[in-house]
């Protein structure tokens, strides 16, 4: 996942001509939390975590600083649909005539993305995991 880039989706993607999937996938549960301080400070975002520099005083009366940040991403899949975080949606997999098949029972990667509406082609990824 780490080499996985915004061009590889939108290549693969591409070539998907059918607007209807049939999908077989297994019952899932996964979650994952991310420590994003190091993240954050690298994308400029040091002052909130130095104790001397920090101002938090709207949101709290004494002197603080942030230690962690702890993003946590939770996706559960069955027969009755999909909840991911704390939303549930219904997807329809539409990537053109033949009616195509699909079954997860080996590792796989996957997408959740927003679709554009007059030809069904992704928009957004919205969540991005592996299943293995």
């Amino acid at each position: 996942m780490e080499n996985l880039k915004p061009e590889n989706f939108y290549q693969w993607t591409k070539r998907c001509p059918n607007p209807y999937v049939i999908v077989r996938i297994p019952v899932m549960d996964i979650s994952n939390e991310f420590q994003l301080k190091e993240s954050l400070q690298k994308l400029g975002m040091k002052d909130a975590f130095e104790e001397d520099i920090c101002n938090l005083t709207k949101m709290i009366e004494e002197p603080s600083k942030l230690d962690k940040i702890i993003h946590k991403a939770v996706m559960k899949t069955d027969e009755y649909g999909t909840e991911a975080s704390a939303a549930t949606s219904i997807y329809d997999l539409r990537c053109g005539g033949r009616i195509e098949r699909f079954k997860a029972d080996h590792p796989f990667l996957f997408f959740f993305t927003t679709n554009n509406p007059k030809d069904f082609k992704p928009l957004s990824i919205l969540f991005i995991g592996t299943f293995c």
